[in-house]
């Protein structure tokens, strides 16, 4: 099974960047009250469906992170999500 997902344009160091620029905000959204009861934290990624190439499943392709799960998706209706933590 493939999943199509990284832009031609999009790169790893992309999305890395993206993920740490929400890393940053992570820690204050931990630190709001109204969220003292949350446990999980999940980031998704979204990546425009017409700039996606294929990723095989056998790939490697993972990230460390405090969110407890990050997924990267498209646009188009109907994919399944990647989850990459």
């Amino acid at each position: 099974m493939e999943t199509k997902i990284f832009s031609n344009k999009i790169d790893y160091s992309t999305i890395k960047t993206l993920i740490e620029k929400k890393e940053r905000k992570l820690t204050g959204y931990k630190q709001l009250e109204k969220n003292k009861f949350i446990d999980e934290y999940w980031l998704n990624i979204n990546i425009p469906f017409n700039e996606g190439v294929i990723y095989k499943p056998d790939d490697t392709l993972s990230v460390e992170s405090d969110y407890t799960r990050i997924y990267l998706s498209t646009y188009e209706l109907g994919d399944t999500p990647l989850r990459i933590k």
